[in-house]
């Protein structure tokens, strides 16, 4: 069931909440006040960080009704502010102030329920949070009279202020509405919001996803459920180690178990199972990067606690230190635990041994129903491309899976995300390569050309206007060929490199390049997988945007709400804003001048700049101009060989 919050924002979302070095007193709700508070937050929420002239005497959130009697001492009421630069008069009466937090950019309304204005007179007031963050009359941007309106920004603090004449206040009630563009109401939050951190990397190895993912691992009490596509981060083993030392119980499936299973003797898989704990693998490509510490696996009620790490980044030292990445830790989303738990068992359910060290036992699991999932606290939404696909039994190798012609869950789901776009549409990916998530931003531009759209890949998706036409001709000459649904989806599927389809339609595209040609052994990969839609919805995961990842690749892709998750959307927003201006310090334009009129050697490995596709193919001409060996089979063949080239 999803919820939209905005209550419990003020705790997670400020720095400043909930510091117990602060001083300050702990302000209480009037007596005779009912609010409707959510599960966690209750009378005597410490607010005593946002109190200024005025302290709030709660959070207001959207649907909440507010009684009290701005003449009761007795009840909370505060008798501080006599005036506002927005009003002309002395409101020498009782006020009451309180805290709301904006998550998403729409029109509040702030009423008095039947209002008797001949017999109590209140004003109403907006105070913007201003660089103290407190509340302070000095701030008030808005006057109303029995209502008001007032435009908020999401992420913004804003007080409401009732406040009344000398004599003249009363009992009251009051009511506060959201509505944003779409005309829908947010409904009241329900339960806390979830605990978050996010990493974006490249960081300092102590810093980065991979030393906190470690940190949870050395606090595991009691399980471990670990699907990682690639592992060679030693001091992962070593936490990996002391869990099983500890008791912890542990599962993994990797993608080199796969590899591994051939030949076991000296892998990490083998090294593993010598340790205790069970590998195993799946006949399709293990693309996950997700651990769940202390999760339900046996105990459904443990998801709300357990962690989760999910995200695009590997247990690689590249992908702490080097590559363009992000790991979300999430922990209080029960729905979301228990839904990558499901995931996890029905991998696990339907893997293959590693067949190494037989005396590990097969660790069985309680069991995630469907049922289970909707019954719980959910307020991120998941998708997996094991939807895309059946469970079968070979007669020889064992359980497996089986893809479904036509499906498209994640893509499905991306592209949802993206047609719901109003003002923005921010893709980070290291490749584009679905035409159905091409397809429907596209169709977003066509149908919104103010949209603003950016797209930042990879270096190694751009491609020449010869690939490309050769790319196309066989796309053409399959459709021609197709005479069944079946074979139209497969010429649908077929991998294409859409940046030179975006940048032929005038949609802002960058690469970040670094290096004349592409090798995973000097490359500082984009590695991202995520679009954010308005500022506001983030779809992020493990997902590649392309054919592969949908039907071939076990994936999954999250979309976090700004309502739900604002820390971690707001992370989001401020790394794309970062990376889509990767080198522009001016040394493109260096580049460019030392190939083409520098006398020494030309460089093909180079810093990262984001770059637009011709600018792309201005340096590369210019370095091919510039350097006689870089289309010799040597210089081709082996790249890394080659990071210079001699004039």
């Amino acid at each position: 069931m999803k919820r939209h919050q905005l209550l419990a924002l003020l705790l997670l979302a400020l720095p400043t909440l909930g510091n117990d070095d602060c001083g300050g007193v702990e302000a209480e709700l009037p007596g005779d006040t009912e609010v409707d508070l959510p599960g966690g937050i209750t009378d005597g929420a410490e607010l005593s960080d946002l109190a200024g002239e005025c302290a709030p005497a709660s959070f207001l959130y959207c649907g909440n009704t507010v009684e009290g009697d701005t003449t009761d001492w007795n009840t909370g009421i505060t008798d501080v502010i006599d005036g506002y630069p927005v009003s002309v008069g002395s409101y020498a009466g009782g006020e009451i102030a309180w805290a709301f937090r904006a998550t998403v950019t729409e029109t509040a309304s702030f009423s008095l329920i039947d209002p008797e204005p001949t017999v109590i007179n209140h004003d109403i007031f907006i105070l913007e949070a201003g660089s103290e963050g407190t509340c302070q009359s000095a701030d008030a941007v808005a006057r109303g009279f029995n209502s008001i309106d007032f435009d908020v920004v999401a992420g913004n603090t804003y007080f409401v202020v009732l406040d009344s004449f000398e004599g003249e206040g009363g009992a009251f009630s009051a009511e506060l509405s959201c509505t944003g563009e779409a005309g829908e109401v947010t409904p009241p939050p329900t339960a806390d919001l979830p605990s978050t951190e996010v990493y974006f990397s490249p960081l300092a190895e102590e810093d980065s996803h991979l030393a906190r993912t470690a940190e949870l691992i050395d606090g595991a009490q009691s399980t471990l459920d670990i699907a990682m596509y690639s592992f060679s981060y030693t001091p992962m083993m070593d936490a990996l180690q002391r869990a099983q030392d500890r008791g912890v119980s542990i599962r993994i499936m990797t993608f080199d178990s796969a590899k591994h299973r051939k030949s076991p003797e000296d892998t990490r898989s083998a090294a593993l199972e010598d340790m205790g704990i069970e590998v195993r693998w799946v006949n399709k490509i293990q693309h996950h990067k997700f651990v769940i510490v202390d999760g339900p696996r046996d105990d459904l009620s443990k998801a709300d606690d357990a962690w989760l790490v999910t995200g695009s980044g590997n247990w690689s030292w590249s992908a702490g230190t080097r590559y363009d990445e992000n790991t979300v830790v999430v922990q209080g989303d029960e729905a979301l635990v228990l839904s990558f738990q499901q995931e996890f068992d029905l991998l696990w359910d339907n893997s293959r041994d590693l067949v190494w060290n037989e005396s590990i036992g097969h660790i069985d699991s309680a069991g995630v129903t469907d049922a289970d999932i909707d019954a719980a606290d959910s307020f991120a939404e998941p998708t997996f491309t094991s939807a895309n696909m059946t469970t079968f039994v070979h007669s020889t190798h064992g359980p497996g899976f089986r893809t479904t012609s036509g499906s498209g869950a994640a893509r499905n789901e991306i592209a949802d995300v993206i047609l719901s776009a109003e003002d923005s549409i921010w893709i980070a990916s290291g490749h584009l390569r679905s035409r159905q998530i091409v397809d429907a931003l596209t169709k977003a531009v066509d149908e919104r050309p103010s949209l603003d759209v950016r797209v930042y890949l990879d270096g190694q998706e751009y491609t020449s206007t010869e690939r490309h036409t050769v790319e196309v001709e066989k796309f053409d000459a399959c459709m021609a060929n197709a005479s069944t649904p079946t074979q139209r989806n497969n010429c649908n599927d077929m991998g294409v490199h859409f940046g030179y389809d975006l940048a032929e339609a005038n949609i802002p595209l960058r690469y970040k390049h670094y290096s004349y040609r592409w090798h995973y052994s000097y490359a500082v990969q984009m590695h991202h997988k995520y679009v954010i839609v308005d500022g506001t919805r983030v779809a992020s995961g493990s997902y590649n945007f392309s054919n592969n990842a949908e039907h071939d690749t076990m994936e999954n892709v999250v979309v976090y709400e700004a309502v739900d998750y604002p820390a971690l959307v707001a992370g989001f927003v401020e790394n794309f804003e970062t990376i889509w201006v990767t080198g522009l310090d001016g040394r493109y334009d260096a580049l460019l001048d030392e190939v083409s009129n520098g006398t020494g050697e030309i460089p093909l490995v180079y810093d990262s700049m984001a770059l637009t596709h011709q600018q792309v193919k201005a340096l590369k001409d210019a370095i091919a101009a510039a350097c006689a060996d870089i289309d010799t089979e040597d210089f081709r063949r082996f790249p890394r060989r080659h990071t210079t080239c001699a004039r």
